[in-house]
């Protein structure tokens, strides 16, 4: 269902099925494809999707894991998927591989000015588009990023 709703949606900003199948079949040497839209595409509903996004574009901690361990997946015959991985509501990332545990933590400074940017770049599109979709949609991530900013007590 996913696909069909990307293939009308009027604003197709998030992947687009058409720019992805053209690069799924580049073929050079020494290039690599890396393809999380499939992961993306298992999403069940809007919320489980829109997690890999922080807004209708740019992913999340979530999203940039995924990529990340796609591209590992693409470089290193014998990499191996973590066991486990999560992620808390303030972005701190946990993984467990084997019998280890890492804890990341998003950095303060790049934390606190990626969310500030992320609302006042959510603020223009509300102030560019009237339409009630869009506006909920806009409006949608601009809270979902004001609501970790205060849950998370996210300063700098």
């Amino acid at each position: 269902m996913l696909e069909k709703v990307k293939k009308i949606d009027d604003y197709p900003v998030q992947i687009v099925p058409e720019i992805n199948a053209f690069i799924r079949e580049l073929k050079f040497p020494n290039v690599l494809i890396s393809d999380p839209v499939k992961i993306l595409n298992n999403s069940d509903n809007f919320k489980d999707y829109n997690n890999y996004f922080v807004d209708f574009q740019h992913p999340s901690a979530l999203g940039h894991y995924l990529i990340a361990n796609e591209i590992l997946i693409k470089l290193f015959n014998d990499y191996s998927e973590p066991t486990s991985f999560s992620f808390d509501a303030c972005d701190n990332l946990t993984i467990q591989k084997k019998y280890k545990k890492f804890v990341l933590k998003p950095n303060p400074f790049h934390h606190y000015w990626s969310i500030r940017d992320n609302i006042e770049w959510l603020d223009d599109f509300i102030a560019m588009y009237s339409s009630e979709y869009y506006q909920h949609f806009f409006n949608y991530y601009k809270q979902k990023a004001i609501d970790k900013w205060n849950f998370c007590n996210i300063k700098y």
